[in-house]
């Protein structure tokens, strides 16, 4: 873990900084972070999904797909909330190596040890522990309507894979525990590494996908892949799409994600980032679980001969 001194922050901040308690705007803009830290939850991209299965559901959480809904969600919204409050550090204040204070700019969190401690470290925490909550959905849903828990050990085993390689992401990030100021001078390192790691996890990511896809057709798809009328056709057209969805993604991503790390690795002077190419694809199996909940609860109203019946292994989820 990175290391920071507050009290020499402090003492830079204040000698460089006499008449800040008299800046009025300065004051603005800490109100102004703290409504939106506050206003955080509600403004997740994941709120309203989450809120609209928690009616349709009639907030019965010991569902096990409500428990995973609301932990999911509530783990990105704390480090969606420790990102936010990190972001209001703009300026870092230490002495540098003549002990002299100054300040310098932060662009990124990688230019502040305490930034990087919040919004990377500690964030990346929740982050990475919502998702890894969110990624059991298709578990549960193989597990639902499979007749032998044995015969989808492989699923099981990927999704084991899937989720240590998101665990492997999120403790790397405390690999960096030199001093404060060699995290941006080990930054190209770091992130050669880390996208690296991330390329393995798509790949664990298809893995999981092509077994929970293979264990779909081994019980429910196969059974009633001779019905082309009612619900059981919208139930296994609906599970198809939500798998082969999210593995085209993956096998468009996987190329373009590696090309940029051997890039990234010859190139270092060239930014070959595509944070929003994984943000896009990472997020993307998580809205389909929402849009798979809501489909299911469509087709079982349409059907009321197959939502009447409690134990039909369809409406364990």
């Amino acid at each position: 873990m990175s290391t920071y001194n507050y009290e020499e922050a402090q003492y830079c901040f204040e000698l460089l900084n006499p008449n800040n308690s008299d800046d009025v705007q300065e004051q603005i803009n800490n109100v102004r972070r703290n409504v939106v830290l506050f206003i955080k939850p509600f403004t997740s991209q994941f709120f309203f999904w989450t809120l609209l299965l928690l009616i349709l559901h009639r907030f019965n959480l010991r569902k096990p797909i409500i428990k995973i809904v609301v932990a999911h969600y509530i783990f990105r919204v704390i480090g969606d909330m420790l990102d936010s409050y990190g972001s209001r550090y703009t300026v870092y204040y230490h002495k540098n190596m003549y002990g002299e204070c100054v300040a310098d700019p932060v662009n990124k969190a990688e230019d502040h040890p305490l930034r990087w401690l919040i919004t990377r470290q500690l964030a990346g925490i929740f982050w990475y522990s919502g998702e890894i909550v969110g990624d059991w959905y298709p578990l549960l849903r193989t597990k639902a309507v499979a007749g032998e828990q044995k015969e989808i050990w492989y699923v099981y085993t990927s999704c084991f894979i899937f989720n240590l390689s998101k665990i492997t992401m999120m403790f790397y990030h405390f690999s960096v525990t030199e001093n404060d100021m060699l995290i941006k001078k080990k930054e190209d390192a770091f992130y050669n590494a880390y996208w690296a790691i991330y390329l393995v996890s798509l790949c664990c990511s298809l893995l999981y996908d092509g077994s929970v896809y293979i264990a779909m057709k081994r019980s429910i798809l196969k059974d009633t892949e001779s019905i082309n009328f009612g619900f059981l056709k919208k139930f296994r057209d609906m599970s198809e799409y939500r798998i082969l969805v999210t593995a085209f993604l993956g096998l468009v991503g996987v190329p373009i994600m590696g090309v940029s790390a051997v890039l990234r690795l010859k190139y270092q002077e060239y930014d070959w980032s595509f944070e929003d190419l994984r943000i896009f694809l990472v997020n993307t199996s998580y809205f389909m679980m929402f849009i798979d909940q809501l489909m299911l609860f469509s087709y079982s109203k349409e059907e009321k001969s197959f939502s009447s019946n409690k134990d039909n292994k369809l409406f364990m989820v």
